[in-house]
């Protein structure tokens, strides 16, 4: 069996091309499974919100890391996804059928509704992991106070 063009059986999927070429294997994408053994369908039925992150979000982000995997299952259950990220990159992305369009895009077709960088400004590297427990329960909270805003706005004034 020639594994050269499987997807998913370069570099990282090594040990599963080898399984697929000599013990008859079949991949499946990792949050896939995960995402079944979990029955995270079942936890999206009947949600308002999914919150997912990262420690960087970017154009790569799109190719198959967790937060989109999230952010297609809950499109899929009509539940509006929200990414959070210690940083956020904007070069356009490189992952095939996204080819040309910007990191925030990919995310967006990826079923992220809006992305945030947890960060107040800018801050070292080593801050960030230190106050990441405070950074993330802060954004969390100014979502979810924005989500819980009433959804009548208050009536305007008459000029």
């Amino acid at each position: 069996m020639d594994v050269a063009t499987v997807p998913g059986a370069g570099a990282a999927g090594g040990l599963g091309a080898g399984l697929m070429s000599f013990c008859g294997g079949k991949l499946t994408p990792g949050f896939d499974l995960v995402a079944e053994a979990m029955r995270l369908g079942q936890h999206l039925t009947g949600a308002d919100l999914v919150i997912t992150g990262e420690g960087q979000l970017d154009g790569s982000s799109a190719g198959g890391k967790v937060p989109v995997g999230v952010g297609r299952y809950a499109q899929r259950y009509g539940v509006p996804c929200v990414a959070l990220a210690g940083s956020v990159g904007s070069a356009p992305t490189k992952v095939a059928n996204t080819t040309g369009v910007s990191a925030l895009q990919a995310l967006h077709q990826g079923g992220i509704n809006a992305v945030f960088s947890i960060t107040p400004g800018p801050v070292s590297l080593q801050m960030s992991m230190d106050q990441a427990a405070v950074f993330i329960a802060t954004t969390t909270e100014q979502i979810v106070r924005l989500v819980t805003v009433p959804s009548r706005a208050p009536a305007r004034a008459k000029l």
